[in-house]
């Protein structure tokens, strides 16, 4: 190739270098990435219960089935937002100091009874007076429309609690190892008793030993008592005293008094719904209470023919004589005792026996 040819070649290369770097190849369209939106979700987070702990010294038994079913029906109703903690058996403290362990929220609710608080609950002691009904449901219906009584309440408030129901044992009678049949043959009698029983026993000139309740058997078997009055026959054989004392004697002295508290701050923080659910249940209460006793009832008197126990019936006469004895001199001293603490044990007692009548009690 001639020099002249050469300097062609290299221009027409050169020429075609600046037409590609001008109109060259065109640049790709930018995409944009396909992606995919998340579709926005709200978080489900699952409400913790309100957790709320309630106590009672003595055992899971006949006497505190009511409170474990009101338990489960307030956390069955309230599907699941309240749980409780069920406490039993004497870790936190004694039943007499079960009120101060709610007022200082040791626990949220637990147990108390007038019987072994009666400076903290002076009038609700007008339920533990002896004799005065034989109708364990008809009383115990009385009793829970006169706690709702402004002054009975006020006793709870004073402890910083709420009483949310109240019910009472199976009759307080006696179990003996001596088959007595009248007042005079009690007399030489070692009697445990307390509350309502006591001031019968003191009416009557009997002699009352104050045994606590956890040490009834030994007491029983080793001659420290000749007898108990007990809620029988449910709770005194599940206290294992059937095997213990060989006679029941049916006489039927008063009724144990048991009240579910809870502490008031504890309550105020309660939603307004929980609250009403909660009260709901308290008015069912006592008839299922009653329910319970008379369904254990049956199986524990068997369980008292098994052992062996002899039931020791009294004639009317001298049921009617222990009545006049025990029963209405000691109503008269309580109505006396509340009026010297500035308190209307009349007016509570009146009507107390006016609400007994009226569920024909």
């Amino acid at each position: 190739m001639t020099k002249k040819g050469i300097w062609i070649l290299i221009s027409l290369v050169v020429i075609m270098g600046l037409f590609v770097g001008v109109f060259g190849c065109k640049e790709p369209t930018p995409t944009t990435p396909t992606t995919t939106t998340p579709t926005a979700t709200t978080p489900t987070t699952t409400a913790q219960p309100i957790e709320l702990t309630w106590y009672w010294e003595l055992a899971y038994g006949t006497d505190n089935l009511v409170d474990h079913w009101w338990m489960d029906e307030v956390e069955a109703r309230t599907n699941g937002r309240v749980h409780f903690n069920r406490v039993q058996g004497g870790s936190l403290g004694s039943i007499a100091q079960t009120p101060l362990l709610v007022k200082d929220r040791v626990t949220n609710l637990g147990l108390v009874t007038s019987v072994y608080n009666p400076a903290e609950y002076a009038l609700t002691t007008v339920t533990t007076l002896p004799f005065l009904s034989g109708d364990q449901l008809a009383f115990s219906l009385a009793a829970y429309d006169l706690m709702q009584d402004p002054a009975m309440q006020a006793q709870y408030t004073a402890q910083n609690s709420l009483i949310l129901f109240n019910y009472y044992s199976e009759p307080m009678e006696i179990v003996s190892h001596v088959a007595a049949t009248t007042i005079e043959e009690l007399k030489p009698l070692k009697i445990r008793a307390h509350g309502g029983g006591a001031d019968a026993c003191a009416a009557a000139g009997l002699i009352g030993v104050a045994i606590p309740w956890p040490d009834i058997a030994q007491a029983g078997e080793t001659g420290v008592i000749d007898a108990a009055i007990v809620p029988v026959p449910s709770v005194a054989r599940d206290a294992g005293l059937a095997d213990i004392f060989e006679y029941a004697l049916r006489v039927p002295i008063y009724y144990f008094e048991y009240s579910n508290v809870i502490n008031l701050d504890d309550w105020n923080a309660l939603p307004s719904d929980i609250q009403q659910i909660m009260l709901d249940l308290a008015k069912e209460a006592p008839r299922k209470n009653y329910d319970f006793f008379v369904e254990a009832g049956v199986g524990a008197w068997a369980d008292f023919e098994a052992a062996g126990v002899e039931q020791v019936t009294w004639s009317q006469e001298e049921l009617d004589k222990f009545t006049q004895i025990g029963g209405e001199p000691v109503q008269e001293k309580w109505v006396t005792d509340m009026k010297a603490q500035g308190l209307p044990g009349q007016e509570i007692l009146d009507q107390f026996h006016s609400l007994i009548s009226q569920y024909g009690g």
